[in-house]
């Protein structure tokens, strides 16, 4: 039995992203491969029928597109969210993430 959530709930991204940072440190400092690795561990393995290893390019794109990997965005959100609230699973280079995000939003006007 897989120990990622993948019914389709809410939360069940979450849990699979936190599972994620967990398993694979170097994903810490890495939001696209921790959203490659989504979806070849998460997304793959609800989809039997699709083999990562033998998928084309243009049949994933076209499978992102009908809605059988998780949106990029999703994915995105929870790593930042799950590091946010769980300290040990931010990487080395979160902080200065967070100093430079607020020379952003001061640069945009943002208080």
């Amino acid at each position: 039995m897989s120990r990622f959530k993948v019914n389709g709930k809410r939360g069940d991204v979450r849990h699979n992203v936190k599972l994620l940072l967990e398993e694979h440190p170097e994903l810490r400092d890495n939001k696209l491969l921790c959203t490659v690795k989504y979806w070849y561990f998460v997304d793959f393995e609800k989809k039997h029928h699709l083999d990562p290893k033998h998928i084309s390019a243009m049949d994933f794109m076209k499978g992102y597109k009908q809605g059988e990997f998780e949106n990029q965005a999703s994915i995105d959100r929870q790593w930042q969210k799950v590091q946010e609230d769980y300290p040990h699973l931010r990487g080395k280079t979160w902080a200065k993430r967070q100093e430079h995000s607020k020379v952003v939003k001061k640069d945009l006007g943002y208080k």
